[in-house]
This record gives structure tokens, sequence and C-alpha cells, in this order.
């Protein structure tokens, strides 16, 4: 049976296969938690030497490409550097990851104000690596197919960013 197999490969009595299993899965959980916080390390020390800062009209461009990192780990980020840069920011990031382009833009409260939007940057970009998206002013994501793009597509954002407040200057 089953039991009994389960039983011999965890080197209990068949009574203990549910303690056992519950114990391997508690220890999965915290391994996950874990891994988590070491990816959520790692990419804080990539973020503090990594982010590219461009000044453009009075805003802050802040952009990185970092590679491997989970879309809810990139918002994260994402909000981090936005809170700690005291000006108006706009954050851009992208990463390719399985053959796909994964690209967050983010918009801080005072470049909403002078007229930045997140999404209008996001979809700008991802039609640069072969994709779409869109969102809401202060917080767009998108994907896209070709890899090969996304520095290209990162070296562009300036343009693209600028462009967004429909070529107003301030």
């Amino acid at each position: 049976s089953a039991l009994r197999t389960l039983a011999q490969k965890f080197n209990v009595r068949p009574e203990g296969v549910v303690e056992q299993v519950a114990a391997l899965e508690q220890e999965n959980k915290e391994l996950a938690r874990q891994l988590a916080d070491k990816v959520k390390s790692d990419l804080a020390g990539r973020l503090d030497g990594g982010i590219a800062r461009t000044e453009l009209d009075g805003c802050c461009l802040c952009s990185a490409r970092i590679d491997g990192v989970p879309m809810d780990m990139m918002r994260e980020a994402g909000d981090r550097v936005k809170d700690k840069e005291p000006r108006s920011v706009v954050v851009f990031m992208g990463q390719t990851e399985e053959g796909k382009v994964q690209i967050l833009c983010m918009v801080g409260a005072e470049a909403l104000k002078a007229g930045y939007h997140a999404g209008k940057i996001v979809k700008a970009l991802a039609g640069l690596v072969g994709g779409g998206g869109g969102g809401r002013p202060d917080m767009a994501q998108a994907g896209g197919r070709d890899c090969a793009k996304i520095d290209q597509a990162l070296a562009d954002a300036e343009g693209i960013v600028s462009s967004s407040r429909g070529g107003t200057k301030k």
C-alpha cells in the first residue's frame, strides 16, 4: 500500500507518516522563506550599487536590469528605490528569464503631478521587446519575447519617459 511505502521511505511506522509529512511541509515553508529573504537581500545589494540615475526635466530616472527576480520582488524593489529617492522619480526595471522579458515602471507622487505616466512608459518599452502591457499612472508592468532587445529598451527609456508627458517640458 501507499502508506506502507511512505512509512518505509520515511523510516517511520505507518501511523507516523502524517506527522513526518507535516514536518516536511513545515521545513519546506521555512526553506522557501529563507530563500526569499536571501533573494531580497541580494537584490537590495545589487540595487544599491546597480541603479543608473539620470536627470530629466527635474525628475530622477532610476533604471536597472535585474535578471532572475520574480515580478513581486521587482515591485518591492521598485517601491524601495522610489521611497529612497527624495526627488520626483520614475523607476523602471527590466529582466529576462526563461526566454521572456519583464518590465516594470513606477512613478512617484511628484512625478505623477509633473505628468509622467507609468502605463504609457511601459507600453512603449514593451513595444521595443516584442510585447505589450500597461497599467495605472503610478505603476505598470509588461512582458515581451525579444530578450536580445532588453538592454536597448532600457537605454531608450529616457526618451520614452520624456515623451510620456506628451512632450511637455518644465
